[in-house]
């Protein structure tokens, strides 16, 4: 294990001095740790016996066991794993019931974003790549060496994106290796998903792009001025949110339409699931919709910044600051 650690400690010594490629993402199994060292159960994982609908319209706040801001949430292989700062990793397979992950070889490195796709987890942040099968246990890939804000899994790869001097994109179809390209905004994407054979990525210029590949994007223009945060795709439909409460959608993806959130607080993220599109934002908003048109804002119990949320399960959850987990039903 010290020589694990230590080479470890070489490697982050290469990252803050720069020292990776540009063009490819160095696979750095060497330096994986297999198993999760310390995991603490929180709360009490019970069957699930409420008759509450699935629909986004009401929510329980669950014990996360974590003060640490959560960043972003994922669902896959019948788990859901929640990541944040502190070197915050969570574990549940119900969304209710909480598990702390610690591996010692990640502590330092709290991930910023996470997605699932073809049997694995892909989480990230400015100086790490890894992967996990089931949240527990991860393994180092490599360093991206950019600023990375959204990821996704679609049309057999996975995509991160972000920035470093100007937009950055990065594709693997394993989550092993990974290639490194350019995107056309010049400080990256906010968010990025896979639906209708195309991916879709926001920015901050209150841009939309398009692509087949997630390497090759066009820019379908601006429907709003204001910076764009979060996408989905569901029912047929494309739903972005953004600030001061932006709401657009598409049915193909090329033509947009403004919708009325009713709100002006800045949204980060929404989701799809049963029938239903959730989006969660600043000051503990949460807003859900049936059709992508009509929305309706929900009590969530808090104030706290709302940064994503997830449908797996026939469970939504939502991740926020100060620990904050929610689900509904």
């Amino acid at each position: 294990m010290g020589w694990k650690l230590g080479a470890l400690k070489v490697l982050a010594l290469f990252v803050l001095a720069g020292c990776v490629p540009s063009t490819s993402i160095r696979s750095v199994p060497q330096l994986s740790e297999a198993l999760a060292q310390s995991d603490q159960q929180i709360g009490a994982s019970t069957p699930q016996t409420t008759t509450l609908p699935s629909d986004g319209s009401t929510w329980t706040k669950r014990a996360s066991g974590v003060k640490a801001d959560l960043r972003d949430v994922a669902y896959g292989n019948n788990t859901f794993v929640a990541v944040g700062d502190l070197g915050t990793i969570l574990t549940s397979p119900d969304g209710l019931a909480w598990r702390k992950r610690s591996v010692p070889n990640l502590i330092d490195y709290s991930f910023r974003i996470i997605t699932y796709g073809n049997g694995l987890f892909v989480a990230a942040n400015s100086y790490v790549i890894a992967t996990s099968p089931n949240g527990g246990g991860w393994t180092i890939r490599g360093n991206p060496n950019a600023h990375l804000k959204s990821a996704t899994y679609g049309n057999g790869v996975f995509i991160l994106v972000g920035s470093y001097d100007s937009g950055v994109a990065l594709l693997s179809p394993d989550g092993v290796k990974w290639e490194r390209f350019s995107l056309p905004s010049s400080y990256g994407f906010n968010g990025v998903s896979f639906g209708n054979g195309v991916f879709i990525g926001v920015d901050n210029f209150s841009l939309i792009y398009v692509s087949t590949d997630g390497k090759d994007w066009e820019r379908l223009g601006s429907y709003t001025r204001a910076p764009l945060y979060g996408v989905t795709y569901g029912d047929g439909l494309f739903v972005v949110v953004g600030e001061r409460g932006t709401i657009l959608t598409s049915p193909d993806g090329s033509d947009w339409t403004v919708e009325d959130s009713d709100t002006d607080v800045s949204l980060l993220s929404v989701a799809y699931g049963n029938g239903t599109f959730v989006a969660v934002g600043d000051k503990g908003t949460i807003l859900t919709s049936s059709n992508g048109k009509t929305w309706v804002k929900r009590n969530s119990g808090t104030e706290v910044t709302l940064r994503k949320v997830v449908y797996g399960n026939g469970v939504f959850v939502v991740v926020g600051d100060g620990g904050t987990i929610l689900t509904s039903p």
